[in-house]
């Protein structure tokens, strides 16, 4: 997991990467924290990582996240959650 953005943009860069789930055709990452009422991600994706660029200024912060994977059609249940602490570039 990766954070921090040094083209001097005002979003923020992270990485998400997590243990593949053998048969799986997609997996769903959902990622969110305490201080916002909406996700900040709610995307499918056929890889077991996930590259996030935010559009605009994110308050600090724990991030809040799990993933589900689909195998042969049925999505399983959430991962552990997973977290990091967020401070934003000044």
């Amino acid at each position: 997991m990766g954070s921090g953005r040094s083209d001097g943009g005002s979003g923020m860069i992270w990485d998400f990467d997590w243990s593949d789930v053998k048969g799986a055709a997609e997996y769903w990452i959902y990622a969110y924290s305490g201080g916002i009422a909406w996700p900040l991600i709610d995307r499918k994706t056929s890889s077991s990582s996930f590259h996030y660029e935010s559009t605009g200024y994110l308050p600090a912060g724990k991030i809040f996240w799990h993933v589900r994977a689909r195998v042969g059609g049925a999505w399983s249940v959430p991962s552990a959650v997973s977290t990091f602490d967020f401070e934003p570039a000044h």
